[in-house]
């Protein structure tokens, strides 16, 4: 092949490449892919820009809050963490293996007031005479 063919052949490769890459992002418009993954990539900057704002001697402190299976609702500080994405993904992973319901976990700065609280939303529903319903 000489320089020409090569060249030939590498401006069809640019054009065949940047027709799948037109006709994807057309379907990931159409089917709302795009947004997702911008709203996740812009999640994940934020993210990172959260811990290397709150980070104090190199740890965070991760917070959570959520719901267990027997309606129990709780909120506070969960532990202290290195301050990089990949410790709070750690942190996520091993939480989301072991969560009875629903939970979500956030970062914060380490000298804040480590404190933790909870509301057995189902108790309160038996002592208030509605224990087939558990109101928020």
């Amino acid at each position: 092949m000489n320089e020409k063919e090569a060249v030939k052949e590498v401006q069809k490769w640019a054009e065949d490449e940047s027709r799948a890459l037109w006709f994807l992002n057309r379907l990931e418009e159409r089917h709302g892919l795009l947004a997702q993954a911008t709203e996740a990539r812009v999640a994940r900057q934020s993210l990172i820009r959260r811990i290397a704002e709150l980070q104090v001697d190199g740890q965070v402190a991760v917070w959570e809050s959520g719901r267990d299976c027997d309606s129990v609702r709780y909120r506070g500080f969960k532990c202290l963490i290195p301050a990089t994405v990949v410790a709070f993904d750690a942190a996520y992973e091993h939480e989301n293996k072991w969560a009875d319901g629903p939970f979500s976990l956030w970062v914060e700065s380490p000298l804040l007031e480590r404190t933790r609280c909870s509301r057995d939303l189902g108790m309160e529903a038996f002592e208030n005479g509605h224990s087939h319903v558990i109101f928020d």
